[in-house]
């Protein structure tokens, strides 16, 4: 691997304010699309692609507090790498040269508290692999061949490869069903894979969800079959937003799976459109930004949106904002209270080219780290900064016996439990260093709220 050196970010390019938060600008080093994203701690990834320079082997780091980027190089240089945290580490799967057609098995695996490298192999060569993680589990499936683009012609999968982060192994599962082009999220101690295609010209609804806690699979249905969705968990809700039908039409359906009660429910995006990014979540939302008309028969976005279609999880409504470009195939990530829409095609009267440019929403938090007043009930969170576990001391009232749950910066369920008594502790040890939002409930009410300001093992 090449040794990581810092770049000098010049300047924030424009700076304006919407209805709902701040926007700001950076820049890659070089306009390029189909990225691998991914945040972990308080850095942001972005692997490989394609742009300018031909295929680009480049992963692009970027720290928000301080606004400056570092560099550092993947083992193969590829585009549609599969990016995703997992304990400690970050690791970037698969990938294509879709010039020559060579799909890759490879995977590099960046440790972020030793800052060293290694490089494993996916059972199968792969490229836009569906990858999840839970505690230091990661899941990647979708795997499927283009054996030619025109016409257009495909083969897939139904392995699934499992990566334990604590040991360092690999196992191999499968999906009730072979498909590709898949979303997927994980909601709880659930991990959901989401329609797909089974066939070049076939849509499927099938939904995979693997418990992490049992390792056991079911499925479920989405409202209509359809791929190229993009899948977000905000809260506690999985959300499924547009895609590709089977009869090569764009999609607004919205599918929401609800953790607590298992049900489901539907909603529309403001736009129909597919997606080959994921949605993500910040400040208590959702969004799917971007995203396009995709051909089926030639495999090719033929037009692009600069639409982003919010979803408010509290209160269960929808909005919307736009990007200053119309653009597929980019980079969506979300770290704390941000967003960064990376790269991309970028659509203009002329014609569509790569972009550079990486656009930052800065939402305000709906005041998930404030907390009520508890000073009749004098409940402790301790420690707070936090190490390998926390308590909760009651002094008060209180019974003692709370349902906690634990939930990152961008929303997202990550633990529950309940403690019985103030002798219990949770153990955190298998959370990522950073800050996260705990709440606990006392008999359906919550007596809790709080920041536990930082995460560190």
């Amino acid at each position: 691997m090449k040794a990581i050196f810092t770049l000098t970010v010049l300047a924030l390019i424009f700076s304006f304010t919407s209805a709902y938060a701040q926007w700001t600008s950076t820049n890659l080093s070089e306009a390029k699309a189909q990225m691998g994203s991914a945040a972990h701690g308080s850095k942001v990834y972005f692997s490989g692609g394609y742009g300018s320079s031909g295929f680009s082997d480049v992963v692009e780091i970027y720290s928000p507090s301080t606004d400056s980027w570092e560099t550092n190089s993947l083992s193969q240089a590829r585009s549609f790498s599969t990016a995703v945290p997992v304990g400690n580490k970050v690791l970037f799967a698969g990938g294509i040269d879709y010039v020559s057609l060579e799909e890759y098995d490879v995977v590099d695996i960046f440790d972020t508290l030793t800052q060293t490298w290694e490089v494993a192999n996916l059972s199968k060569p792969g490229f836009y692999v569906q990858a999840v993680s839970y505690q230091n589990t990661a899941l990647f499936a979708g795997f499927y061949d283009v054996v030619t683009f025109s016409p257009l012609n495909m083969s897939f999968s139904n392995v699934v490869n499992i990566y334990n982060a604590t040991t360092g192994t690999w196992s191999v599962d499968t999906l009730s069903q072979a498909r590709g082009n898949m979303s997927a999220t994980v909601v709880g101690d659930l991990a959901l894979f989401a329609g797909g295609q089974t066939s070049t010209s076939t849509m499927s609804k099938r939904v995979d969800i693997y418990n992490f806690t049992t390792g056991t699979w079911s499925t479920a249905s989405l409202s209509i079959a359809r791929g190229f969705s993009a899948a977000v968990t905000v809260g506690n809700k999985a959300i499924f937003a547009g895609g590709t039908t089977s009869l090569n039409m764009q999609s607004n359906a919205v599918d929401i799976f609800d953790y607590e009660t298992g049900e489901w429910s539907t909603a529309t995006l403001s736009a129909p459109r597919s997606f080959t990014t994921k949605g993500v979540a910040a400040c208590g939302k959702a969004f799917f930004a971007g995203g396009g008309k995709l051909n089926l028969p030639t495999f090719s976005f033929n037009a692009g949106s600069n639409v982003i279609d919010i979803y408010d999880a509290e209160s269960g409504t929808w909005s919307t904002d736009t990007l200053s470009r119309f653009i597929v195939n980019h980079s969506v990530v979300a770290t704390q209270n941000q967003i960064l829409i990376a790269g991309g095609v970028q659509f203009l009267p002329t014609g569509a080219s790569a972009s550079d440019l990486v656009e930052i929403f800065t939402c305000e938090s709906t005041g998930v780290s404030q907390e009520p007043d508890l000073s009749s009930t004098d409940i402790t969170l301790f420690p707070n900064p936090a190490g390998n576990f926390l308590q909760l001391v009651s002094e008060g009232n209180e019974s003692g016996a709370f349902r906690v749950e634990i939930f990152d910066m961008n929303g997202r369920l990550v633990k529950n439990g309940f403690l019985q008594n103030s002798a219990d502790v949770i153990p955190i040890d298998d959370l990522n260093n950073g800050g996260y939002i705990l709440k606990a409930m006392n008999e359906d009410q919550i007596v809790l709220k709080k920041l536990i300001k930082s995460v560190s093992h």
